[in-house]
């Protein structure tokens, strides 16, 4: 069976760990490195705009940046690329707080032999590689998505504006209704599409308000002529405003 082949950039100064490393990982036969070596942050960073990694193993502290943010900026810079944090501290409150900011695993090197080592970069490869396909699967359908949700809208607005013919009061109450729920709808799309970028540092979460009372009432809105048509009553109450919305 022929090895598996990755293009590892190796970042750190310690030019011990280093070598130790290469050994470990020469005597697993399933797996063939090529190995390139930076000894700072700015120099890999240079690397990876100019070259192609399947993974980055990384130490945390170099003599131009120290600690989680380390990770952080070169997950900035190259959200694509698979990064191993490399590490001589068992500190694991350190290595989650580098998970949190992009990395994929840690390596505690001293703790580890080159089959570990071999499987973690293996893995952490594969899941990166599923990551990009769920979020380019998320992209594909919000945007497959945005165009029928235009042609309803826009269908909705002639039939409300009566371009298509007189529309009586319950009718337009209806494609009010229909016309929120469509907006609604939108929002869900736009929040995949954002979903998707959210793990390449793209978008921001914002904290926001909400009005539960109206889109309580909105949503009593939009059931009320199919309970109607059933025989169905749909109370509301209010118990902060003691007020009840009967249906």
């Amino acid at each position: 069976m022929k090895p598996k082949s990755l293009h590892i950039l190796l970042v750190t100064n310690d030019n011990a760990a280093a070598e130790s490393l290469r050994e470990k990982l020469d005597g697993v036969s399933s797996l063939h490195v090529q190995w390139t070596l930076a000894g700072k942050l700015a120099e890999a960073l240079h690397r990876l705009g100019e070259d192609h990694f399947d993974a980055v193993l990384l130490d945390l502290n170099l003599p131009d940046s120290r600690g989680p943010e380390t990770c952080s900026k070169v997950h900035a810079h190259a959200p694509d690329a698979p990064i191993v944090v490399l590490t001589g501290q068992e500190d694991e409150s350190l290595a989650l707080e580098a998970v949190r900011t992009g990395a994929q695993d840690y390596l505690v090197l001293r703790r580890v032999d080159g089959r570990v080592i071999a499987r973690v970069l293996q893995y952490a490869v594969e899941r990166k590689r599923l990551e990009q396909l769920k979020d380019q699967f998320i992209s594909a359908v919000s945007h497959e998505l945005r165009t029928p949700l235009t042609v309803m809208r826009e269908g909705v607005a002639l039939l409300s504006e009566g371009t298509m013919g007189s529309v009586n009061e319950r009718q337009q109450k209806i494609l009010g209704i229909a016309r929120e729920n469509l907006v609604r709808l939108g929002r869900i799309v736009d929040g995949l599409f954002e979903f998707s970028a959210l793990g390449s540092g793209k978008v921001k979460l914002q904290k926001d308000r909400t009005d539960i009372t109206a889109l309580a009432e909105s949503a009593v809105e939009a059931f009320r002529e199919k309970a109607v048509s059933k025989g169905l009553h749909i109370r509301m109450k209010n118990s902060s405003q003691s007020k009840a919305l009967d249906v």
